[in-house]
């Protein structure tokens, strides 16, 4: 159904529960996972749930499986995010399709750009932070050898999109 097979199903799964308790708890899209019991874990992560449920789409006959909570979350300078909370099973379908598509994207870029992602599927890191960090020596590297460089970020990019096509009927003139 979604182009993805169990060996990455199975390894999107591994990344996300072999996290910490502790980092479980502390990031919202991350809490859902810290309700799972070990049992729970290995039923989702196993080919007869692969089959039975995923690669058919089955899963999204389960109304709970649909449901999404929206809020917003107050970050460390002050500022508010706009998030979301997705059922365990919702997250690892869409985390798995990222992959899928890691699998396969070759890049055909320049090679003076550099491109980073919240994670990384490559070395299945599912935390940030040490790609971050080889970020931010990047932009290091860079300072000292360009006179100019962009940095672009998208987290708020998406939700500022109006979605009303009502809102964008030209208006006509009945002269």
């Amino acid at each position: 159904m979604f182009g993805f097979t169990y060996d990455t199903w199975r390894e999107t799964c591994k990344m996300y529960f072999k996290l910490g308790d502790g980092s479980k708890k502390a990031y919202l899209q991350w809490f859902p996972f810290s309700k799972l019991t070990k049992d729970d874990e290995v039923r989702i992560s196993s080919e007869e749930f692969f089959n039975q449920y995923i690669k058919n789409a089955a899963f999204v006959l389960f109304p709970k499986v649909m449901y999404r909570s929206e809020n917003f979350l107050q970050k460390s300078d002050g500022s508010f995010r706009d998030s979301s909370l997705l059922f365990p099973i919702l997250y690892l379908v869409i985390q798995t399709i990222g992959k899928e598509i890691s699998n396969h994207y070759k890049p055909e870029r320049n090679v003076t750009i550099d491109a980073f992602y919240a994670g990384n599927y490559e070395h299945m890191r599912a935390k940030y932070k040490q790609d971050y960090d080889e970020f931010y020596k990047l932009v290091n590297v860079y300072i000292s050898e360009s006179k100019y460089f962009i940095k672009t970020d998208v987290t708020n990019f998406f939700p500022n999109i109006n979605l009303d096509l009502n809102t964008h009927k030209p208006q006509v003139s009945e002269n």
